[in-house]
């Protein structure tokens, strides 16, 4: 089993160096720009954001679904996440997320999220005055995921799929918004310590607007991560994401528990020319119970999120 993962890893990585050279070669995607909905690209969970957003390869609780549906595999009974983000100029978004273990070592799970932002001036082309408006987005998703397999640890392969439904709006009463579904598929294997994940991400319809249509931001993401169990653990990952429509980016990320009661962590993503790099975070935990932090320093303002998770 060990061999079989260890080369299945090599490949995973000979794969990303020779798409790294190619995409590196360009300065400038071609296509950067073109696609919309550009929310649907931001990690929720507070946990995953403090490590840079390499989560493809841990996935391992609830917030799975926005990173790779596939680690929803792992969860036990009953999971509930909340996450709250707030950005800078007063932008604001919510998600929650609710998973049931099923009886076939499958996991279901049904969630949403909504961005939002403080009302805008309301003002015509000619200049002349008309009420304030605001804008927001949303997403409601329905998540499957399955292990695969006879071994009842979390050890092997895992499957996941989402299916999300997307709605974008700027001033509804006076224009209809956007709508669109998509789809995200995600695959896991693990052995012992070791963890490599993929997942394709955002394949679906165009969204019109205005009667302007718009394609949705693809990904396509890899990554590999590795754990030191014991009274102390050490969480290391590290992942490529490769949008259709933009360039390609890295994401590194690094946690340390003590004693499963309280986590740190820290990242570097190289996704996002409005903040800084750089992610620091941290974590409480008790019994079914974990409180995360993440903060996301930006050129133009700081990123606060805080999740709440609930095993019952």
């Amino acid at each position: 089993m060990r061999k079989k993962f260890i080369t299945i890893c090599f490949a995973s990585i000979s794969v990303l160096l020779l798409l790294s050279q190619a995409l590196l070669s360009q300065e400038i995607n071609g296509n950067a720009g073109v696609a919309g909905a550009q929310f649907l690209r931001m990690n929720m969970g507070a946990r995953a954001v403090a490590m840079g957003g390499a989560y493809c390869a841990v996935s391992d609780e609830i917030n799975a679904v926005f990173s790779n549906p596939a680690g929803l595999a792992q969860l036990e009974g009953r999971e509930l996440g909340c996450h709250y983000n707030r950005y800078y100029e007063n932008i604001e978004n919510e998600s929650a997320v609710l998973a049931i273990k099923l009886k076939n070592k499958a996991t279901l799970a049904v969630g949403g999220v909504y961005l939002h932002m403080d009302d805008m001036i309301g003002m015509e082309w000619d200049k002349t005055e008309r009420p304030d408006f605001t804008a927001y987005d949303l997403t409601g998703l329905l998540s499957y995921a399955v292990k695969m397999g006879k071994k009842d640890d979390n050890n092997g392969l895992m499957i996941g799929v989402n299916a999300k439904f997307i709605q974008q709006s700027i001033d509804d009463e006076y224009e209809e918004p956007a709508t669109g579904f998509a789809g995200d598929l995600g695959v896991m294997f693990k052995a012992g310590g070791f963890s490599v994940g993929a997942a394709v991400q955002n394949v679906g319809t165009e969204m019109t607007f205005i009667e302007e249509a718009y394609k949705l931001p693809m990904n396509i993401k890899s990554g590999l991560s590795y754990v030191i169990d014991g009274e102390n653990r050490i969480l290391v990952s590290a992942e490529v994401n490769i949008p259709m429509y933009n360039s390609m980016y890295y994401c590194f990320g690094g946690e340390y528990t003590m004693k499963q009661l309280f986590s740190i962590r820290c990242g570097y993503n190289t996704g996002n020319d409005l903040f800084l790099g750089y992610t620091l975070g941290a974590g409480l935990m008790s019994g079914g119970f974990s409180l995360d932090y993440a903060w996301v320093p930006g050129s133009i303002g700081d990123a606060h999120r805080v999740s709440v998770n609930f095993k019952f």
